[in-house]
């Protein structure tokens, strides 16, 4: 009889409505509930949890949580990226090109007729001296054979125009067409002669095809002496001067004839030399440039930009397996050393000046990072209200096992009492099976309870992102549910509020302000596209001068008493010295102006594009409308439910309080035997399925409450104004649960 009181009086305090102590709030920095982390399972100290720990653990360890932060991440990272297409840049590009190609024909063919000329030159120069001095020892004079080759011999180069091989030895006659090619070599159009070139002025040869036999008369030999010292300034008189020439006129046919056979000789000689230096012609080109850049890039958002370039670069070119040495093979080709410095502006005068086409990308990842982070916060609001749903739901389930133990104790007691009745023969033995029935269907309701507090306390664990395997180790709920209802305000102020609050409608508005910065690039590009851009600089060239084995190959020995011009030595392609002689050089100005108008013929592209994002962007409007729509109408729900459950709470508590004192009263005639067994079960039963009720009842209520908040927005709140140091996470248990 006492135990059955102490037991009565227990369960009445558990569902006494009475003010009870607060849970605490839960508030946590923004800083610390957003920052980007990894997934790491909390540990639980002790299983009982109070709903602020739960949320707490649930904010800072929910897996789902972790997932959403790292999307801000990638957003953030997304949103810096297209900021950085208008970061300024500095690009030092230093670059190493190396070309081994086969020699181009038109220089192939050059250096072929370069070799026949030299040897024809030999082969045809040197017997003719030999018939010049057979004319000079025995007077006789004669047309000797005419060379095919023949004509003046310059300083540079041999220029016989009577025949075509020898111009195609580069001669300064050249009648190539492909001069483009000469030139993307530096390559000078009259290359330097590597056989005659030590002769001294231009000798004209006379044509030798028209000596006759009157070079002993006085006038004509007069003439040819005239001749000669104008052109080749050779002193023929032996020494004594033009005096002795004048009286001894008789020898100067003669001396002509020895003369003549000496710069044939020499010609032929030379020309056999350059034969034998040029060596086999090329059949293989080498290209070595080496090009050093820096160039800055700053571009706006209004489309422009602005640019400055300088540029340093060599070029050598030569033959495979040939000195550079012209002389001896080489190719002719100075080593380049051009250098430019430049500045460029581009602008953009159609797509409405390019800001609205340019900038689309920045604008729209920055509406995404802002919907991101709206979303991570309703996320955040999503997990704490499961936490809570799972909470509310251990809560009750621990409630329901401790009230279905109190009823199998009652049970316990009445077995007894009976027991002791039927070893009385107050009642009958079938009484004893009738309670010990009762007894069994109260155990089964029991261990049912118990599975599904089992279930309550693994769906707690998941939902805070617990990693504990054993039941000990899993969460039991340390609050109580809350007894007393809160008053709910008017619909149509409740969902005002929801539609200010919702953190998910805030994320799909910046959707939607993402779409529409991409809808209105879209809408731009299909504009025409007018660009203007403007360059000039400076630039500057410098070419080295030929390498020579010879000094007198480079400057020929004129005099050993005329003063010898300094020159600057040959330089490769990777010396330093070149790249100083092109900046100390003569800097020539260059402006350039270039316009880009773009006619696409349909502009299907650009239009494809504008119909994508316009379609986004009405999507976007729509889902804006239906979930407005569906936040009233889940507002509306659970208020109206939440209504209806409060007024069956208060139904059920009555009934709960009116059934203490019934169960009290019933055990206690049970027991001085005024009611037999089957009333008393009865009533046992019946209080415990109203306690049962209320029990559920609260729990469905609380549920409703929970979700009413979250449809509000009002479950997690954010206080403390929008500066990240400031900013706090807010959940308030009040309502829900008590210590």
């Amino acid at each position: 009889m006492r135990a059955t009181r102490t037991l009565l009086v227990a369960c009445a305090a558990v569902l006494a409505v009475v003010p009870l102590a607060a849970a605490q709030d839960v508030r946590i920095p923004a800083t610390l509930a957003f920052s980007p982390r990894d997934y790491t399972p909390p540990v639980l100290t002790t299983p009982a949890l109070t709903l602020s720990e739960a949320v707490r653990l649930t904010i800072m360890h929910s897996p789902a949580l972790s997932l959403s932060l790292q999307d801000v991440q990638a957003a953030a990272g997304r949103y810096r990226e297209t900021r950085g297409m208008f970061d300024a840049s500095v690009v030092v590009g230093p670059t190493i090109q190396y070309l081994h190609t086969p020699i181009d024909p038109n220089f192939y063919r050059l250096e072929v007729a370069k070799r026949d000329a030299y040897k024809k030159l030999a082969d045809q120069y040197i017997p003719l001296a030999a018939e010049f001095r057979q004319m000079a020892s025995t007077l006789q004079t004669h047309t000797p054979a005419c060379p095919e080759v023949f004509g003046s011999v310059s300083t540079n180069f041999m220029s016989f125009s009577p025949t075509k091989a020898l111009a195609n030895a580069g001669t300064g006659l050249l009648d190539d067409p492909d001069q483009q090619k000469f030139d993307d070599l530096g390559t000078p159009r009259n290359l330097t002669d590597p056989g005659l070139g030590s002769l001294s002025g231009l000798v004209s040869l006379m044509d030798l095809c028209s000596l006759g036999t009157g070079l002993s008369e006085v006038d004509e030999a007069a003439n040819w002496y005239r001749a000669l010292t104008q052109v080749s300034k050779i002193d023929f008189s032996g020494g004594y001067g033009v005096g002795g020439v004048l009286t001894s006129v008789s020898q100067l046919p003669k001396e002509t004839l020895t003369t003549w056979a000496q710069l044939s000789d020499l010609i032929g000689t030379r020309a056999g030399l350059a034969y034998t230096r040029l060596g086999v012609a090329p059949t293989d080109q080498l290209q070595r440039q080496f090009t050093l850049s820096l160039r800055y890039l700053r571009p706006f958002r209004n489309g422009a930009d602005l640019g400055a370039n300088v540029q340093l670069q060599s070029t050598e070119n030569s033959y495979k397996d040939k000195p550079f040495d012209p002389s001896f093979g080489g190719l002719a080709a100075p080593v380049r050393f051009p250098s430019k410095v430049s500045f460029s502006a581009t602008v953009p005068l159609g797509k409405g000046r390019g800001a609205v086409s340019v900038t689309a990308s920045e604008l729209s990842t920055r509406w995404a990072l802002e919907a991101r982070r709206e979303q991570v916060r309703y996320a955040t609001t999503e997990e704490v209200f499961r936490t809570v749903l799972a909470y509310v739901n251990l809560a009750g389930a621990q409630s329901t096992v401790d009230l279905l133990e109190e009823s199998a104790a009652r049970q316990a007691n009445l077995a007894k009492l009976t027991e002791q009745q039927v070893t009385a023969g107050d009642v009958p033995a079938m009484e004893l099976n009738r309670v010990r029935a009762r007894a069994a269907a109260v155990n089964t309701s029991l261990k049912n309870a118990r599975a599904t507090l089992v279930a309550a306390r693994v769906g707690l664990a998941q939902s805070i992102g617990a990693g504990a395997t054993v039941l000990d180790a899993m969460p039991r709920a340390a609050d109580r549910l809350a007894v007393e209802r809160l008053p709910v305000g008017a619909i149509n102020d409740l969902v005002r509020i929801a539609i200010v609050r919702r953190n998910d409608l805030r994320a799909l508005e910046r959707v939607r302000r993402a779409t529409a910065a991409l809808d209105a690039g879209a809408h731009a590009d299909l504009k025409r596209l007018f660009d203007v851009t403007v360059s000039g600089g400076l630039q500057n060239t410098y070419e080295s001068p030929l390498f020579y084995f010879y000094p007198d190959e480079e400057q020929p020995i004129y005099s050993d008493f005329a003063p010898k011009t300094t020159h600057e030595s040959p330089v490769r392609f990777y010396d330093a010295r070149g790249y100083a002689r092109s900046l100390t050089g003569r800097w020539e100005p260059f402006i350039q102006a270039q316009f880009k108008i773009d006619l696409p013929f349909g502009n299907n592209a650009a239009r494809g594009r504008a119909a994508q994002t316009r379609a986004d962007l009405q999507s976007r409007g729509i889902e804006m409308v239906e979930l407005e729509r569906s936040i009233r109408d889940n507002v509306n729900t659970a208020a109206g439910a939440l209504g209806i459950t409060s007024a069956a709470i208060d139904r059920a508590e009555e009934t709960v309080k009116y059934d203490a004192d019934v169960l009290e009263g019933t055990m206690r005639r049970f027991e001085v035997g005024e009611l037999t067994l089957f009333d008393t079960l009865r009533t046992e039963e019946q209080v415990t399925t109203d306690k049962l009720e209320l029990i559920r009842l609260q729990q469905t209520y609380l549920g409703i409450l929970v979700r009413l908040r979250f449809e509000m927005g009002d479950l997690v709140r954010t206080v403390g104004g929008t500066a990240a140091a400031t900013e706090e996470l807010v959940f308030e248990p009040a309502g829900i649960v008590i210590k």
